[in-house]
């Protein structure tokens, strides 16, 4: 798939979760695109997270999310063989 391709549908997805976790307060669905083996870095906790330490990190911010107007600025991706990095 190109990369273009694989760029739009993921600026898609993320708008599809930051809408409802900007808007609405609703953390689930962000934690949601986390794969089980996923890592994610932190800078508001004890830095790296991993598989359902995710979860519960945003589970604890539900209903506290102020609304708030977002960007996606500058997105990219880049793809090696099954791996994507999306970054913006």
């Amino acid at each position: 798939m190109e990369e273009a391709i694989i760029l739009k549908e993921l600026v898609e997805q993320e708008r599809a979760v930051l809408d409802p976790y900007f808007g609405e307060s609703d953390t689930s669905a962000y934690a949601g695109l986390f794969t089980p083996d996923a890592t994610y870095f932190d800078p508001n906790s004890a830095g790296k997270l991993a598989g359902p330490a995710i979860a519960a990190l945003f589970a604890g911010y539900a209903g506290q999310v102020p609304s708030w107007r977002y960007e996606i600025v500058d997105p990219a991706v880049q793809v090696t063989g099954d791996i994507a990095v999306f970054t913006f």
